[in-house]
């Protein structure tokens, strides 16, 4: 992939303000002195083709099974104290998930939601992080001044949003001992989320739900992306390289409390249609002028977007209209590496793009 950047685009990326990069995203699992090494080579390669690079490390969506394993005496990292580490349908330990779902076009089986601002947890997403931030504080370091761009940022989250990426079924325990799967039926869904709230201390009864309790899985998400971006930065990543990725939302309240910290800038997803972009969200945009003024905000990023058109005008209009023409936007992270790769026009778009910005 950084093959095809610097051949596609590396002259056009060394004349233009617009820049192809590659974005990057690192699944540790246990696996972290073998990510860390990986990542060293990466930034190392990128260093050598002149390719700009996005780093995200996932902490969120696919995790050791050890992690949260508070149920099958049978496997690694059995303690039922991690009941505390996952989440529950309503308020007592006894409501706690086992396993979860994920549709990303595929019904995928998945271990139990984490409680995301649980000590625990957290410890163990900061390992994480220790393990691999510096690795590009490092290299950050030591790269020539001219070439300091070549680092776009470090995203943190991955679209992070409760009850999104795990979904959890009406009795989705009971499917534990066989390989069924319940049917993907939105009104079968149990909300989760109970145990974040609990310890984040942002509600401890009642019912959850979207209509009356929003604002609370607002301020899990927030709280956890915080926690992140403050970890980052600890470790010495720069502040205007830090973002957080979630949802962009309607409401002011819920973009500030979900997105917008003093350790970071803010790289909702966009799934929109091609003739617009997150700066035609007017919430997302006074929040950010507001963030810009209190938090020390720089800018904003768009964590993930894709468009079904693959004609050249579609992409050289939301290149040109929506991307380089934003003053505030520091990058757009488009998904699937085939998006781009070997689709001609969108690839020509891009370069025309780019050569208007010189």
């Amino acid at each position: 992939m950084m093959s095809y950047v610097r051949d596609t685009f590396g002259e056009a990326n060394r004349q233009s303000r617009l820049k192809v990069g590659l974005a990057i995203i690192y699944t540790p699992k246990e696996q972290v002195a073998e990510t860390a090494a990986r990542l060293r080579v990466d930034l190392a390669l990128a260093q050598q083709m002149d390719v700009p690079v996005l780093i995200q490390v996932d902490t969120e969506n696919w995790l050791p099974e050890s992690l949260t394993n508070w149920f099958d005496p049978s496997k690694p990292g059995y303690d039922p104290s991690k009941v505390n580490d996952v989440e529950w349908t309503g308020w007592t330990p006894d409501t706690a998930v086992k396993l979860c779902w994920r549709n990303w076009g595929t019904v995928i089986r998945v271990g139990p939601h984490p409680n995301l601002l649980s000590p625990r947890f957290q410890a163990w997403e900061k390992s994480i992080y220790t393990a691999l931030a510096p690795v590009v504080v490092e290299w950050l370091n030591q790269l020539p001044a001219q070439k300091r761009g070549l680092f776009v940022g470090w995203k943190c989250g991955w679209e992070t949003t409760p009850n999104s990426q795990y979904a959890y079924f009406k009795d989705g325990n009971s499917y534990l001992a066989c390989s069924d799967n319940p049917k993907w039926i939105e009104a079968d869904k149990q909300l989760i989320g109970y145990n974040a709230a609990h310890t984040g201390g942002f509600q401890t009864s009642g019912v959850l739900d979207y209509q009356h309790s929003y604002d609370v899985f607002m301020k899990i998400i927030g709280a956890h992306l915080s926690y992140l971006a403050k970890t980052a930065r600890s470790l010495g990543l720069p502040r205007e390289k830090i973002f957080v990725h979630t949802i962009a939302q309607g409401v002011d309240r819920f973009n500030m409390d979900s997105q917008f910290n003093a350790d970071s800038n803010p790289s909702p997803s966009f799934y929109g249609k091609p003739t617009t972009s997150l700066r035609d969200n007017p919430s997302f945009m006074r929040c950010l002028a507001k963030a810009r003024a209190e938090l020390g905000t720089t800018g904003y990023g768009i964590g993930e977007f894709v468009f079904g058109a693959k004609d050249y005008d579609t992409w050289h209009r939301w290149f040109t209209e929506k991307l380089a023409a934003d003053p505030d936007l520091i990058f757009a992270a488009l998904y699937n590496y085939d998006t781009m790769r070997g689709k001609t026009e969108i690839e020509r778009a891009m370069l025309s793009a780019m050569k208007q910005n010189q």
